[in-house]
Protein backbone atom coordinates (compact mmCIF):
# COMPACT_ATOMS: atom_id res chain seq x y z
CA UNK A 1 0.00 0.00 0.00
CA UNK A 2 1.04 3.17 -0.78
CA UNK A 3 1.36 5.93 2.30
CA UNK A 4 1.03 9.33 1.53
CA UNK A 5 1.66 12.24 4.05
CA UNK A 6 0.48 15.74 2.53
CA UNK A 7 1.42 19.07 3.83
CA UNK A 8 1.50 17.95 7.72
CA UNK A 9 1.31 20.60 10.16
CA UNK A 10 1.89 20.16 14.00
CA UNK A 11 1.96 22.07 16.75
CA UNK A 12 3.12 21.05 20.27
CA UNK A 13 2.37 24.25 22.60
CA UNK A 14 3.46 26.88 21.13
CA UNK A 15 6.52 25.30 18.87
CA UNK A 16 5.48 24.16 15.16
CA UNK A 17 7.45 20.93 14.61
CA UNK A 18 5.89 20.08 11.12
CA UNK A 19 5.30 22.64 8.46
CA UNK A 20 3.72 21.49 5.67
CA UNK A 21 5.77 17.99 5.19
CA UNK A 22 5.20 15.92 2.19
CA UNK A 23 6.50 12.90 2.46
CA UNK A 24 5.48 9.53 1.02
CA UNK A 25 6.06 5.75 0.83
CA UNK A 26 5.73 3.70 -2.73
CA UNK A 27 4.83 0.37 -2.69
CA UNK A 28 7.31 -2.10 -1.72
CA UNK A 29 10.00 -0.21 -1.54
CA UNK A 30 11.97 1.08 1.11
CA UNK A 31 11.50 4.80 2.23
CA UNK A 32 13.73 6.87 4.55
CA UNK A 33 13.31 9.42 7.13
CA UNK A 34 16.27 11.45 7.90
CA UNK A 35 17.34 14.58 9.19
CA UNK A 36 18.90 15.86 12.68
CA UNK A 37 17.34 15.60 16.10
CA UNK A 38 14.23 17.32 16.75
CA UNK A 39 13.51 17.98 12.72
CA UNK A 40 10.41 16.48 13.53
CA UNK A 41 11.05 12.67 12.03
CA UNK A 42 8.95 10.23 14.70
CA UNK A 43 6.34 13.18 15.08
CA UNK A 44 5.57 12.68 11.70
CA UNK A 45 4.95 9.13 11.89
CA UNK A 46 2.79 9.26 14.64
CA UNK A 47 0.61 11.25 12.81
CA UNK A 48 -0.43 8.05 11.31
CA UNK A 49 -1.33 6.27 14.51
CA UNK A 50 -3.05 9.42 16.47
CA UNK A 51 -0.42 9.73 18.97
CA UNK A 52 0.39 12.97 17.94
CA UNK A 53 -2.22 15.18 16.34
CA UNK A 54 -1.61 17.00 13.08
CA UNK A 55 -3.39 20.41 12.53
CA UNK A 56 -4.16 20.19 9.23
CA UNK A 57 -2.84 18.43 6.21
CA UNK A 58 -3.92 14.73 5.01
CA UNK A 59 -3.08 10.92 5.52
CA UNK A 60 -3.37 9.14 2.47
CA UNK A 61 -3.29 4.81 1.98
CA UNK A 62 -3.83 4.38 -1.33
CA UNK A 63 -5.42 7.45 -2.13
CA UNK A 64 -7.81 7.44 -0.02
CA UNK A 65 -7.70 9.08 3.38
CA UNK A 66 -6.91 7.27 6.49
CA UNK A 67 -9.65 8.11 8.15
CA UNK A 68 -12.26 6.80 6.20
CA UNK A 69 -10.82 3.38 6.78
CA UNK A 70 -11.06 3.18 10.30
CA UNK A 71 -8.96 2.19 13.10
CA UNK A 72 -9.43 -1.49 12.42
CA UNK A 73 -8.12 -1.11 9.01
CA UNK A 74 -5.23 0.60 9.99
CA UNK A 75 -4.31 -1.64 12.41
CA UNK A 76 -4.20 -4.83 10.56
CA UNK A 77 -2.31 -3.75 7.61
CA UNK A 78 0.40 -1.20 9.22
CA UNK A 79 2.65 -2.57 11.24
CA UNK A 80 4.61 -0.41 14.31
CA UNK A 81 8.30 -0.60 15.34
CA UNK A 82 8.89 2.47 18.07
CA UNK A 83 12.12 3.65 19.30
CA UNK A 84 11.18 1.61 22.79
CA UNK A 85 10.79 -1.83 23.46
CA UNK A 86 9.66 -1.27 27.19
CA UNK A 87 6.95 -3.41 28.63
CA UNK A 88 5.86 -3.42 31.78
CA UNK A 89 4.18 -6.82 32.10
CA UNK A 90 6.28 -10.69 31.77
CA UNK A 91 5.26 -11.97 28.58
CA UNK A 92 6.63 -15.11 27.15
CA UNK A 93 8.15 -14.20 23.17
CA UNK A 94 5.32 -16.13 21.90
CA UNK A 95 2.93 -14.23 23.80
CA UNK A 96 4.21 -10.94 22.78
CA UNK A 97 4.21 -11.89 19.06
CA UNK A 98 0.39 -13.14 19.22
CA UNK A 99 -0.26 -9.83 20.01
CA UNK A 100 -0.02 -8.81 16.42
CA UNK A 101 -2.59 -11.15 15.33
CA UNK A 102 -5.10 -9.29 17.89
CA UNK A 103 -6.57 -6.73 14.99
CA UNK A 104 -7.49 -10.03 13.60
CA UNK A 105 -9.27 -11.90 16.35
CA UNK A 106 -12.16 -12.62 14.68
CA UNK A 107 -10.32 -14.03 11.68
CA UNK A 108 -8.22 -17.04 12.78
CA UNK A 109 -9.07 -19.88 14.69
CA UNK A 110 -6.71 -21.44 17.33
CA UNK A 111 -4.53 -23.74 14.96
CA UNK A 112 -4.23 -21.22 12.02
CA UNK A 113 -3.13 -18.40 15.28
CA UNK A 114 -0.42 -21.37 16.00
CA UNK A 115 1.09 -21.87 12.81
CA UNK A 116 1.28 -17.90 11.93
CA UNK A 117 2.89 -17.31 15.22
CA UNK A 118 5.43 -20.47 14.37
CA UNK A 119 6.13 -19.54 10.99
CA UNK A 120 6.78 -15.74 12.14
CA UNK A 121 9.43 -16.66 14.71
CA UNK A 122 11.04 -18.71 11.98
CA UNK A 123 11.08 -16.17 9.77
CA UNK A 124 13.67 -13.94 11.85
CA UNK A 125 15.05 -16.84 13.49
CA UNK A 126 13.91 -16.67 17.11
CA UNK A 127 12.01 -19.99 17.35
CA UNK A 128 14.49 -20.76 20.27
CA UNK A 129 13.58 -17.91 21.98
CA UNK A 130 9.44 -18.67 22.08
CA UNK A 131 9.19 -18.86 25.50
CA UNK A 132 11.52 -16.85 26.93
CA UNK A 133 10.68 -14.06 29.00
CA UNK A 134 10.50 -11.02 27.07
CA UNK A 135 12.06 -8.97 29.78
CA UNK A 136 14.93 -10.68 29.73
CA UNK A 137 16.08 -10.58 26.38
CA UNK A 138 18.76 -8.50 24.91
CA UNK A 139 17.76 -5.03 22.91
CA UNK A 140 18.25 -6.32 19.34
CA UNK A 141 16.64 -9.94 20.38
CA UNK A 142 13.84 -7.23 21.69
CA UNK A 143 13.65 -5.51 18.47
CA UNK A 144 13.56 -8.69 16.59
CA UNK A 145 10.76 -9.66 18.61
CA UNK A 146 8.37 -6.71 17.58
CA UNK A 147 9.46 -7.17 13.52
CA UNK A 148 8.21 -10.50 14.37
CA UNK A 149 5.15 -9.11 15.97
CA UNK A 150 4.97 -6.86 12.92
CA UNK A 151 5.27 -10.22 10.50
CA UNK A 152 2.49 -11.74 12.97
CA UNK A 153 0.21 -9.27 11.98
CA UNK A 154 0.17 -9.81 8.12
CA UNK A 155 0.89 -6.11 7.84
CA UNK A 156 1.38 -4.67 4.31
CA UNK A 157 3.48 -1.55 5.32
CA UNK A 158 5.48 -1.46 8.06
CA UNK A 159 6.46 2.00 9.84
CA UNK A 160 9.66 1.95 11.86
CA UNK A 161 11.34 4.66 13.87
CA UNK A 162 15.02 4.19 14.50
CA UNK A 163 14.69 0.81 14.80
CA UNK A 164 18.65 0.53 14.59
CA UNK A 165 19.53 2.42 17.67
CA UNK A 166 21.61 0.68 20.36
CA UNK A 167 21.75 -2.15 18.26
CA UNK A 168 24.92 -3.93 17.89
CA UNK A 169 25.50 -3.96 14.26
CA UNK A 170 24.81 -7.61 13.90
CA UNK A 171 21.06 -6.62 14.37
CA UNK A 172 21.00 -3.78 12.84
CA UNK A 173 22.16 -5.54 9.49
CA UNK A 174 19.67 -8.19 10.36
CA UNK A 175 16.55 -6.13 10.57
CA UNK A 176 17.68 -3.80 7.26
CA UNK A 177 18.41 -7.28 5.35
CA UNK A 178 15.13 -8.72 6.31
CA UNK A 179 13.10 -5.35 4.74
CA UNK A 180 15.18 -5.33 1.78
CA UNK A 181 14.72 -9.01 0.97
CA UNK A 182 10.85 -9.33 2.11
CA UNK A 183 10.06 -5.99 0.05
CA UNK A 184 7.59 -4.40 2.65
CA UNK A 185 6.34 -1.29 1.56
CA UNK A 186 8.62 0.42 4.33
CA UNK A 187 8.44 3.97 5.83
CA UNK A 188 11.67 4.24 8.44
CA UNK A 189 13.29 6.90 10.69
CA UNK A 190 16.99 6.61 10.59
CA UNK A 191 20.23 8.62 12.12
CA UNK A 192 22.56 6.49 10.29
CA UNK A 193 23.30 8.08 6.75
CA UNK A 194 25.40 5.57 5.69
CA UNK A 195 22.18 2.68 6.13
CA UNK A 196 20.27 5.29 4.30
CA UNK A 197 22.28 5.43 1.27
CA UNK A 198 22.60 1.30 1.51
CA UNK A 199 19.05 0.38 2.00
CA UNK A 200 16.77 3.13 1.16
CA UNK A 201 14.98 3.38 -2.71
CA UNK A 202 14.20 7.23 -1.45
CA UNK A 203 14.68 9.50 1.22
CA UNK A 204 13.07 12.38 3.04
CA UNK A 205 15.65 14.84 4.57
CA UNK A 206 13.49 17.17 6.92
CA UNK A 207 15.49 20.03 8.82
CA UNK A 208 13.45 22.25 11.57
CA UNK A 209 10.02 20.39 10.69
CA UNK A 210 10.18 20.72 6.46
CA UNK A 211 11.48 18.84 4.16
CA UNK A 212 14.31 20.06 2.40
CA UNK A 213 14.96 17.62 0.17
CA UNK A 214 13.85 14.14 -1.20
CA UNK A 215 14.87 11.44 -3.93
CA UNK A 216 17.25 9.27 -4.11
CA UNK A 217 19.94 8.86 -1.66
CA UNK A 218 22.79 9.98 -4.22
CA UNK A 219 20.48 13.24 -5.11
CA UNK A 220 19.48 14.43 -1.40
CA UNK A 221 22.65 13.72 0.62
CA UNK A 222 24.88 16.32 -1.66
CA UNK A 223 27.56 18.38 0.16
CA UNK A 224 25.68 21.69 -0.04
CA UNK A 225 22.84 19.58 1.71
CA UNK A 226 25.02 17.74 4.33
CA UNK A 227 26.93 21.37 5.25
CA UNK A 228 23.79 22.94 5.45
CA UNK A 229 21.53 20.30 7.34
CA UNK A 230 23.69 18.75 9.45
CA UNK A 231 26.52 21.03 10.01
CA UNK A 232 29.02 18.66 9.03
CA UNK A 233 31.00 17.82 5.25
CA UNK A 234 30.44 15.10 4.02
CA UNK A 235 28.53 13.21 0.54
CA UNK A 236 26.66 10.35 -0.72
CA UNK A 237 28.65 8.90 -3.12
CA UNK A 238 28.32 5.30 -5.45
CA UNK A 239 31.26 3.02 -4.85
CA UNK A 240 32.87 1.18 -7.62
CA UNK A 241 30.32 -1.55 -7.64
CA UNK A 242 27.53 1.29 -8.17
CA UNK A 243 26.48 0.75 -4.41
CA UNK A 244 25.49 4.03 -2.62
CA UNK A 245 27.79 4.77 0.64
CA UNK A 246 28.05 7.82 2.47
CA UNK A 247 31.23 9.58 3.38
CA UNK A 248 32.51 11.86 5.68
CA UNK A 249 35.03 14.85 4.25
CA UNK A 250 38.55 15.03 5.95
CA UNK A 251 38.36 18.60 8.06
Amino acid sequence: MELVFEKINVTLGKKQILKDADVYAEHRRITGIIGPNGSGKSTLIKTLFGIVKYASGRILLDGKPVSEYGRSFVSQNIGYIGQETDCPFDFTVKEMVAMGLYPHAQKYKAASREQIISEALAQTGITELADRSFLSLSGGEKKNVMLTRAIAQKAETLVLDEPTNHLDIQHQLFILNFLREKQYTTLIVLHDLNYACMYCDRVFLLNQGSVAASGTPLEVLTAENVKNVFGVNGHAQADSSGSCRFYLDHL
